[in-house]
């Protein structure tokens, strides 16, 4: 059997900064996932399925973009969901800054999402099972 390669990109502690401009600072930002999207767009075109797209969590807090459309504006698909579907993450890890923002966006933002979410340790209190 031949071997696989496979390659592994993984994103984590993206604290709702999706874009290239930081809003709190009013100048240009550096660090976000717009700035890595054609990155990951092209290493998808070179290995197709071959490649695995990973967020190790926190994503829903820090950016007032993803806190409005968590918060103020619910009547649309919330944008954290919005950005790892667009970008075909495979699969994401809740965080615990992500469970802080409470079940009303949390519950939503998995609902949202396509990928399968990660986790251990977060149990239900009305049954003792696993939550995700």
């Amino acid at each position: 059997m031949p071997d696989v390669i496979i390659k592994i990109i993984q994103t984590g502690d993206i604290h709702g900064c999706f874009f290239s401009y930081d809003f709190i600072k009013r100048k240009e930002a550096t660090a976000c996932l717009s700035r890595i999207s054609s990155y990951i767009a092209g290493e998808r075109q070179k290995l197709g399925d071959k490649l695995i797209l990973l967020d190790l969590g926190d994503i829903l807090q820090g950016h007032p973009t993803c806190y409005y459309s968590s918060f103020v504006n619910r009547s649309h698909t919330c944008l954290a969901a919005r950005v790892l579907n667009h970008l075909g993450y495979d699969a994401v890890c809740i965080g615990n800054h992500d469970i802080e923002t409470g079940h009303v966006v949390y519950d939503k933002w998995v609902s949202e999402t396509k990928a399968p979410i990660l986790s251990a340790n977060y149990i239900r209190k009305k049954d003792n099972k696993p939550y995700f």
